[in-house]
């Protein structure tokens, strides 16, 4: 979970937490039942709440009225384990927003970054994300600033700037992730065949994977820059066909951050229309890690260059 995560569910706590202990005339009362339950639901999900304490307030988690009647017995363990739960809820509160000021809006994209075992894997991990979204989010308004780095996690916080460029980012991981999982699943294929050695079936399935992405992500641009541009009016069709290529390489670079095992997400805050742009995440899948991607990049651009060194070789002969 992530740490603005984690604020969110003990901001919930701290808003809702007032338990309304009362007694007249010999019976007890708690009022306001539901508000607490919703505080300490929160805790629960972001893990903040001791077994023992959980066991002491579980008919306050299923209870369904605002309103129980207590005897004397349950009145005074309310009253000592929900005064200690609120002095924990305190404590947890002022420190969380001390310790992370950032506060969730609905330009916010959340970036989980695929596992990082090396500064390598770091390094290209930023340099695919840079490559994505650096020359597009201009385009819609928008810009790019690192609001955090998760501690002890993998999550990258930014802000877009725009709603547009929430949206631009949604659609781009939308598709590259549909490009990265029909290519999991064709090399999943290749590889059952492999083990089975049904040969002409192979045959028939064999791919240039990188080929294959890139067809892939020339389809899906085309799409989104008419969707995304298309109104544009009296744009140079020279403009219009070079954001094409712009978004996609974006496409690539998102697709290579997906396969490693990474994920983008859009700010619990943002509406509706944009969240539903962004991928559902299977987990499932097997990912490649980041050092054989980042090698079958630099195998690429070896070959480019001694195709480049060959092909000067002959022109200086001639």
């Amino acid at each position: 979970m992530r740490l603005l995560d984690i604020k969110r569910h003990i901001n919930i706590a701290y808003e809702n937490f007032d338990p309304q202990l009362s007694n007249s005339g010999g019976n007890y009362y708690f009022n306001n039942v539901q508000s607490v339950k919703k505080a300490i639901q929160a805790l629960c999900e972001a893990g903040f709440l001791p077994e023992n304490i959980k066991m002491s307030v579980s008919d306050i988690l299923d209870c369904q009225t605002d309103r129980l009647i207590l005897d004397n017995g349950r009145y005074n363990a309310y009253t000592r384990d929900l005064n200690r739960l609120k002095v924990t809820i305190n404590i947890l509160n002022e420190w969380i927003n001390q310790y992370i000021p950032t506060e969730e809006t609905e330009t916010i994209v959340n970036i989980k970054l695929p596992p990082i075992n090396t500064l390598a894997d770091f390094a290209s991990s930023a340099n695919w994300i840079k490559k994505a979204l650096s020359q597009l989010i201009p385009e819609v308004g928008g810009n790019i600033n690192v609001k955090q780095l998760d501690h002890g996690s993998y999550w990258l916080i930014i802000d877009v700037g725009t709603l547009e460029a929430v949206a631009l980012v949604g659609a781009l991981a939308g598709a590259a992730y549909q490009i990265a999982i029909k290519t999991f699943n064709i090399l999943k294929t290749i590889e059952e065949l492999k083990s089975i050695r049904l040969d002409n079936q192979l045959k028939e399935l064999q791919i240039d994977e990188k080929k294959y992405i890139k067809t892939k992500a020339q389809e899906e641009a085309k799409r989104i820059n008419q969707e995304q541009f298309g109104k544009t009016k009296d744009e140079d069709p020279a403009n219009f066909n070079e954001r094409e290529g712009r978004i996609c390489v974006s496409i690539e670079e998102l697709v290579k951050i997906i396969r490693a095992g990474g994920e983008i997400h859009q700010s619990l805050e943002a509406p509706k229309t944009v969240s539903e742009l962004y991928p559902k995440y299977n987990t499932s899948l097997s990912f490649t890690p980041i050092a054989l991607l980042s090698n079958q990049e630099s195998n690429d651009v070896k070959k480019d260059d001694t195709n480049k060194n060959q092909f000067s070789n002959r022109a200086d002969n001639e």
